[in-house]
This record gives C-alpha cells, sequence and structure tokens, in this order.
C-alpha cells in the first residue's frame, strides 16, 4: 500500500494545439485591425468653394463610432474590445471558464462585429462613405470567414 492510496492524481493540464493557438492569433490580429479601422473616416464629405478668389475647401470626416448609425458602430467596437480581451487571455495562457466552450463567446463576438459592421456599413454606403468603411466591411467579412470555417471540436 502506498501513502497515495484513495488520493486521485492531480489532473494534468491540456496543452493548447498549435492550430488553436493559432486560431486565437488571426481572430486577435483581425479584431485588432478592426478596432483600429473604427477609428478611420467611415464617412466623409470635401467641400470646395470660391470665396472673394481665394479658394476655401475643408473635409468633414466622422469614424465609425460617429456620424450615420452611430450605435451600431458602438455596438461594433465594443464587441471588437471585447473579442480582444476574450482571445487576449487564451493567447496569454489562461481560459476562462464561463460554462460555455470558447469558441462559442469567440463565435457570438465575432458576430456581433460582422452584423454590426455590415448593417453600419449600409446604412453610410450612399452617405459619404470614406474608406474606413470600405475597409470595415472586408475586415468583418475576414473575421466572419474565419470564425466560421475553423474546425469544430468533437
Amino acid at each position: 500500500m502506498t501513502d497515495l492510496e484513495g488520493v486521485s492524481p492531480q489532473p494534468r493540464p491540456t496543452p493548447r494545439s498549435d492550430a488553436g493557438r493559432a486560431g486565437s492569433t488571426i481572430v486577435f490580429v483581425v479584431a485588432l485591425l478592426f478596432l483600429g479601422d473604427t477609428f478611420v473616416a467611415w464617412q466623409r464629405v470635401c467641400v470646395q468653394s470660391v470665396n472673394v478668389g481665394l479658394p476655401l475647401s475643408f473635409c468633414v470626416r466622422l469614424n465609425a463610432w460617429h456620424g450615420t448609425a452611430a450605435g451600431l458602430g458602438t455596438i461594433a467596437g465594443i464587441a471588437a474590445i471585447l473579442l480582444l480581451l476574450w482571445e487576449g487571455i487564451r493567447l496569454a495562457g489562461t481560459d476562462l471558464n464561463v460554462g460555455v466552450q470558447h469558441r462559442v463567446v469567440t463565435t457570438v463576438l465575432a458576430g456581433a462585429i460582422v452584423v454590426a459592421a455590415v448593417l453600419k456599413w449600409a446604412l453610410v454606403l450612399g452617405k459619404f462613405a470614406g474608406p474606413g468603411a470600405w475597409l470595415g466591411l472586408i475586415l468583418a467579412a475576414v473575421l466572419a470567414g474565419w470564425v466560421t470555417l475553423q474546425p469544430r471540436p468533437g
């Protein structure tokens, strides 16, 4: 008989697969790029006028957090921040046990970004859409595609 009789062995931590870490890294980078893009001009209008022989021109720029459908831009931005925190915690080597799989939380947050960004883009499209709106649409599509195409555990 040993002294360890009746004592269950400590569970070994399961090593994170390289594929899971790479997936989290890609989601983190795309979410970071999207968050940065929310501060670029999603709407832009430039006005030029000639006043007493002196040319006068100016541009007004609004990012995703402002302008048309500002609430949708705010939702997309906050979801991007939450996704960065969620994936950053995982990349740091810690998993939060929230009662659901990590992938589910990632998918919900990415879905919130995609839906809000696409709706925001659609609403600013006819109202002086700037380069940020187009880049945001592309980044949202990349995020949606990546999260959707990840293999499901099981």
